[in-house]
C-alpha cells in the first residue's frame, strides 16, 4: 500500500538541505556585515565608502560583475594547468588563492604557495605541485602580457586613452620581446644545458624549461579539445597483481651476485632513448652492489649490443628477446626497472610495459617528461622515480638512491595500482564509450553516409 507520506531517508535530506541553506544564508550575512565593518572600521577605507557612496549603482555593480568574471577565469585556468584535480577540490583551492592574494599583499607567489600547501596537505606529491604551479604562475603571466601588447596597439591604432608612444607603442614591444624571450627560453636552455656541469643550476635549468613548454602548450591548445570531449581508457597488465620476490632458482640472477638489479625490458623503438641506459651504467660500473639486465628487441637494443661489444661493462647483462612464458620469470629478477624515452615525446606514446611491472610489485624509473601519463601515475601513487630524458647523470644518481632506498611499501603500492588496471575496466570503458557515441546519433549519421556513397 503506497503512501504519500516521505519516507525517513527522504526527511533525513530534506533537513539537510534546510539546514544547508540555513547555514549558507548566515555565512552570506556574517561576510556582508564583516565587510561593512572592515569599510568603516580600518583607518584609511572609510574614504572607499565615501567614494562607494558616490558612484551609480550600475557600475558597483558592472565592477562586482567583472570581478566576479575574473574569480571565475582564474579558476578554469587553474582546473587547465591541475587537469588531474577534481572539480570540486581545484575550484576551492583556486577561489582560496584568490582569497588570499586579496587579503594579504604578498604578490601572485604568496597565492600559489598557500594552493600548493593546501594540495600538499591533502596527500599531492610536492615535486609535482611545485612544477605546475610554476606552470600556472607562467600561464597567468603570459596572459597579462598578451593583453599589455594588445592594449598599447590599440592606443596606438586609435582607441580611446594616451596617445603618447611611451604609454602605448613601448610597453607593446617591451612586452612582445618578452614574450617572444619566454617561448625560445626551452631551446636555449637545452643548448646550454649541455655545457653545464651535473647539479643546482643544471636541475634549475632543465625544469625551468620543462615549465616554459607546458605553458606553451597551454597557450596554443587546440580551442576545440575541451574536458567534456576527452575519454580516458588505460592499458592493462597481463599477469596478476602480486608481489614476487626474488628467488634463489631464478634463471635471470645466477650470472652475477649484484645485490641490486637494474632492468629494462620490451620493445626499444624510435621513441625510446637506449643510449641513455647505457650511459648510467657507465657511470655506475664501479658500483659492485648494482647490476643493469637488459633484455628487449627493436632498433634501440641493437644499439645496446653494439655499445656494449665496444664498451665490455662488467656491470650489464644483455639478454635476447624474452617470450611470453618466461615473461613473469624476467620481470621478478630486477630490483626496478627503467622506461627510457626520448625528449618531447610525451603524450605520443603508452608504455604498455609499464603495467606489468606494477603488477610483479616493482618501481619504476620513469625517464620521461614529468606531465606524460606514465609519468603523472608513477608521482601521483609513489611508484617510484622520474628522471629528465637526455641526462644519464640525473638516472644514475636516482638508481644509486634506489640502491640504498628502505622503502619496501613501494612495492605494495604497485601491486594495488596495477589492480586498477585491468582489462575488465578497460573495457568496460570502451564499451561506455561506443554507447556514448552511438547516443549522440553522429557516428551513426555518418556510418549511413559513407554506405551510401559506396
Amino acid at each position: 500500500m503506497s503512501s504519500d507520506r516521505p519516507s525517513p531517508a527522504e526527511q533525513v535530506d530534506a533537513a539537510k538541505a534546510r539546514r544547508s541553506l540555513r547555514n549558507g544564508f548566515i555565512t552570506l550575512v556574517l561576510a556582508a556585515a564583516l565587510a561593512t565593518g572592515l569599510v568603516l572600521g580600518v583607518p584609511g577605507l572609510s574614504g572607499v565608502a565615501t567614494t562607494l557612496s558616490h558612484m551609480k549603482v550600475q557600475w558597483v555593480v558592472v565592477a562586482v560583475l567583472l570581478e566576479a568574471l575574473s574569480c571565475a577565469s582564474y579558476v578554469l585556468v587553474f582546473l587547465q594547468v591541475f587537469e588531474r584535480a577534481p572539480f570540486r577540490v581545484g575550484a576551492r583551492v583556486a577561489l582560496s588563492e584568490e582569497a588570499f592574494g586579496a587579503a594579504v599583499s604578498l604578490g601572485g607567489v604568496g597565492s600559489l604557495a598557500v594552493g600548493g600547501w593546501l594540495m600538499v596537505e591533502r596527500g599531492a606529491p610536492t615535486g609535482r605541485i611545485t612544477q605546475r604551479s610554476a606552470v600556472l604562475f607562467l600561464y597567468t603571466s603570459a596572459i597579462n602580457v598578451i593583453t599589455l601588447i594588445l592594449a598599447g596597439l590599440g592606443l596606438l591604432l586609435g582607441l580611446p586613452g594616451p596617445s603618447n608612444p611611451l604609454l602605448s607603442f613601448v610597453p607593446a614591444a617591451v612586452g612582445a620581446v618578452v614574450l617572444a624571450l619566454f617561448m625560445s627560453l626551452p631551446h636555449h636552455v637545452d643548448r646550454i644545458v649541455r655545457r653545464v656541469r651535473p647539479g643546482r643550476l643544471r636541475t634549475l635549468l632543465i625544469e625551468t624549461a620543462a615549465s616554459v613548454r607546458d605553458t606553451e602548450r597551454l597557450l596554443l591548445r587546440y580551442r576545440g579539445l575541451t574536458r567534456d570531449k576527452i575519454r580516458f581508457i588505460p592499458n592493462w597488465a597481463t599477469l596478476a597483481p602480486a608481489i614476487r620476490p626474488i628467488g634463489p632458482d631464478n634463471p635471470y640472477c645466477r650470472a652475477h651476485a649484484a645485490r641490486f638489479r637494474v632492468g629494462l625490458s620490451g620493445n626499444l623503438g624510435f621513441t625510446h632513448d637506449p643510449v641513455i641506459v647505457f650511459e648510467a651504467a657507465r657511470l655506475l660500473q664501479d658500483d659492485s652492489d648494482i647490476h643493469f639486465l637488459l633484455s628487449g628487441w627493436g632498433i634501440g637494443f641493437e644499439r645496446l649490443k653494439q655499445m656494449q661489444s665496444e664498451a665490455n661493462l662488467a656491470n650489464v647483462t644483455l639478454i635476447d628477446r624474452v617470450d611470453d612464458e618466461h615473461l613473469e620469470q624476467l620481470l621478478s629478477a630486477a630490483d626496478i626497472w627503467l622506461i627510457p624515452y626520448r625528449k618531447n615525446v610525451a603524450g605520443v606514446s603508452v608504455p604498455s610495459r609499464f603495467y606489468n611491472l606494477l603488477a610483479v610489485g616493482r618501481p619504476v624509473v620513469l625517464v620521461s617528461e614529468p606531465d606524460a601519463e606514465a609519468a603523472l601515475t608513477v608521482a601521483e601513487n609513489n611508484l617510484g622515480w622520474v628522471a629528465m630524458p637526455g641526462v644519464p647523470e640525473d638516472l644514475a644518481k636516482i638508481i644509486r638512491a634506489a640502491s640504498r632506498s628502505a622503502d619496501y611499501s613501494m612495492a605494495e603500492r604497485a601491486v594495488a595500482a596495477a589492480q586498477n588496471f585491468s582489462l575488465a575496466r578497460a573495457m568496460i570503458g570502451y564499451a561506455g564509450l561506443v554507447d556514448e557515441l552511438l547516443q549522440d546519433g553522429k557516428l551513426l549519421q555518418d556510418s549511413k553516409q559513407a554506405g551510401q556513397s559506396r
